[in-house]
């Protein structure tokens, strides 16, 4: 944890540096394009739909409610920006640097976000069903009620997120680290979750009905209340350190 702490700080210290020597070149009045520079430009409401932004320097700028749907920003630099009730629609954010953005009702519906930095940002109710995001990081992210039904986060990291009452239905999940997480009233019905890590998580009437969780680690969690009819269970790590046996559905046995 203290080394993804680290590497975070040192990310944001980077972009600090990229602030401090880009901010007097940024021209908030230039057309969007590959690698433009728009540091604290506002923007709240554009329309960029379609747009190529890959690479682009668009750290705490304003785009409140914009539209960005099947725009391009494979690696761009979104952080701390201002994203609340904004369309992603089918946009591609490979690589992209979203970390601490503010992205409350945002929508990222079926976008690509493969190993995109998310950590510590707000997407609080937002939509992202049937998202891509294979290796994303969202260490300490806050998506209470967001929906994820549907997308893809293999390997992707929500330690200690903030998932309470968050939509997982028919994701898939495999080797994801939610260890720490508060998923509460969380629901992952339908989901995959083979070898995902869910130690020490808040599972508390989380919803886990036909999930796949073979090989998943739950040590430590709490899940009073929690419903695994029709979860698959096969050597799964227990809450109290046991491993179930390989033809436990529904019960550890």
């Amino acid at each position: 944890m203290s080394s993804q702490k680290s590497l975070i700080e040192l990310d944001l210290t980077g972009l600090v540096s990229l602030a401090g020597t880009s901010s007097a070149l940024a021209a908030c009045e230039d057309p969007a394009a590959r690698g433009v520079n728009w540091l604290r430009c506002e923007k709240p409401g554009v329309n960029l739909e379609k747009s190529d932004l890959r690479g682009a320097v668009m750290t705490g700028m304003d785009l409140d409610g914009a539209v960005l749907t099947r725009a391009r920003l494979d690696g761009a630099y979104i952080g701390r920006a201002r994203l609340a009730n904004a369309d992603f629609t089918n946009a591609k954010l490979r690589d992209a640097y979203l970390v601490s953005a503010v992205a409350p009702g945002a929508t990222f519906q079926g976008a690509a976000l493969e190993r995109a930095r998310l950590d510590r940002i707000d997407l609080t109710g937002a939509d992202l069903s049937d998202a891509r995001m294979s290796g994303a990081q969202l260490y300490e992210a806050s998506a209470e009620e967001a929906r994820f039904g549907g997308a893809d986060l293999t390997g992707a990291n929500l330690e200690q997120a903030q998932l309470y009452l968050a939509d997982f239905g028919a994701a898939v999940l495999d080797e994801a680290v939610l260890d720490h997480a508060e998923l509460e009233e969380a629901s992952f019905s339908g989901a995959s979750l083979r070898g995902a890590g869910l130690t020490h998580t808040n599972l508390n009437d989380a919803d886990f009905s036909n999930a796949d969780l073979t090989g998943a680690d739950l040590r430590g969690a709490k899940i009073s209340g929690a419903n695994f009819s029709g979860a698959l269970l096969g050597n799964v790590m227990w809450i109290d350190r046991r491993r179930c046996r390989p033809s436990s559905v529904g019960v550890c046995d």
